[in-house]
This record gives structure tokens, sequence and C-alpha cells, in this order.
């Protein structure tokens, strides 16, 4: 099951490297539904920039279960400095694929359970109180209907542990806030003599010490 992450600051969004050329035109409904609403612009530009938007097919109903500005805007900016580098275009899009399912899923008429998106992500759909549904424990804030399709804002963003992990990259943190290890060695010899005064041998001593930086 997928956990709830926090991303994709306005920032973060605007640093995404556009994708390379799409394999067919984007779906214009569900470009038209997500382009009005300006709550999910950041969602939007977000499909557009990393080119997952262009995957759609334009003959199928998808569901769209698109987090809100203020869900993909309250991210931990300092754990995720990858994004902060504009360099998880790759990263960034499969996770905007969690929130996208390639069939129409509507509540009035659509069993509570298991669905998948379209980059086959088992998504589960509960209810926990009567008329109140949630997508892997994210709250669903509002409904539209978009025909074909459905729209559905969450307040959270979809990925799951793995694809946390993939958006910490230690090479794209700052180098001031990277802690190493730093080994050192030091080398002493004694050297011993005979009551006479003459040399009688040499010992070498290695002495190893580690610090942190």
């Amino acid at each position: 099951m997928k956990t709830s992450l926090r991303l994709l600051s306005a920032t973060a969004v605007a640093a995404l490297a556009v994708a390379a050329a799409p394999a067919h035109a984007a779906n214009q409904m569900v470009e038209k539904s997500l382009s009005s609403r300006p709550e999910l612009s950041a969602f939007y530009m977000a499909l557009k920039r990393t080119g997952v938007l262009n995957e759609l097919n334009s003959n199928t109903p998808y569901t769209i279960f698109a987090p809100t500005n203020q869900a993909m805007e309250d991210l931990n900016v300092d754990k995720y400095a990858c994004f902060n580098a504009g360099k998880c275009g790759a990263e960034i899009a499969d996770i905007l694929r969690n929130h996208i399912v390639p069939q129409e899923i509507n509540f009035n008429s659509h069993s509570v359970g298991a669905v998948f998106s379209i980059d086959k992500t088992h998504l589960n759909i509960a209810e926990p109180s009567k008329g109140r549904y949630r997508v892997e424990g994210h709250k669903i804030v509002k409904t539209y209907q978009q025909f074909p399709g459905m729209l559905y804002e969450i307040n959270g963003v979809i990925a799951s542990p793995q694809e946390q992990v993939n958006l910490v990259r230690l090479e794209y943190i700052p180098v001031a806030e990277v802690q190493t290890e730093v080994v050192k060695q030091t080398t002493t010899k004694e050297h011993y003599y005979t009551p006479d005064g003459f040399p009688a041998g040499t010992t070498t001593k290695v002495t190893t010490t580690t610090q942190v930086q």
C-alpha cells in the first residue's frame, strides 16, 4: 500500500525538466479539467513538465486523484533536496502516475476496494464514514465529473516508501549539510638500545582514529 508524502513546492515544479517527445497527444478532457481549476495548478504543471500528461490516451476515460496546491507545497524541502535541484524529473513522474487510473470511478456506482493506476500501482479506496471517501488514506475533498471520467481533489500525495527514498539523493544535498567520516592514521616509531648504548631494534606503531566532519 502506498503511504503519504507531501511534496512538490511551486519552486520545485518550475524546476522540472521537460520530458522527451510524448508517444501521443494529451487527453484534452483531463487537461481541460485540471487547467480550469487554480487550486490544482501545481499538479497540472507537474504533469505537463514531466510529460506524464502526454502519456494519456485521448479516447480513454480517466479518474484523476489530484493533490491540491496545499498538499503539493507542504513538503520538507530540507529532506527532499533533489527537488530543489530540479534533477528528479523521472522520480516525480513515477509519483504523478500513481494518481491516474485508466477507468471511470464514480463512487455512486463503484464499490469500495482496490484499483490500479496507469503504472499498475495498487490504490486502496476506503469509505471510513458514509459518503466520505479516502484513497490511500488521503481525504477526497471535492468531486468533479469530467465527460468521460472523474476528477477528485485529495489532501495528500500518493507515494510508496521506496519512491520517497528515491527523492532523498545524497548527491543533491548541499556539501555543508553532509557529514562525512574521516579516517586518520598516525605512525610512531620506538627505538631500543642495549645497556651499552648500541641500537637494539625499532618497533613501529600505527594508530587509527575516525572523526565526523
